[in-house]
């Protein structure tokens, strides 16, 4: 069978960095939610007290990147947060951006999810 160069098109045109893609901000806020629900309800708190969210949001994100934002996002998780912010030159390398965010981790145990959770 032939190599196929292209193997990995989709992987790579679903990483692109789209500013012009629809937000449904409600629906965005409401995978936070739920995930913060999730870690809230799955974690004891002596483990919450180990636990931090590193953030990455893009320096052109109109719906996170506000402090208004970054404040809700604090009051959502039931941990620490830590906000990183993901450059224009990262945009689309996703393996570039999960280093950088996995760099400020202060745990050994490091679970990634995927973008835009």
């Amino acid at each position: 069978e032939q190599f196929n160069t292209n193997r990995f098109l989709d992987v790579v045109m679903s990483s692109q960095h789209n500013p012009n893609a629809h937000v449904n901000a409600e629906l965005c806020w409401k995978m936070l939610q739920d995930f913060a629900d999730s870690l809230r309800t799955t974690s004891s708190k002596e483990q919450l007290k180990l636990t931090e969210c590193i953030v990455g949001i893009d320096v052109d994100d109109d719906l996170y990147n506000n402090e208004i934002s970054r404040e809700r996002i604090r009051q959502l998780f039931p941990c620490k947060v830590v906000f990183v912010e993901i450059l224009p030159q990262m945009y689309g390398h996703v393996c570039k951006i999960w280093n950088l965010l996995g760099r400020h981790a202060r745990n050994d145990f490091i679970i990634l999810l995927g973008d835009d959770i």
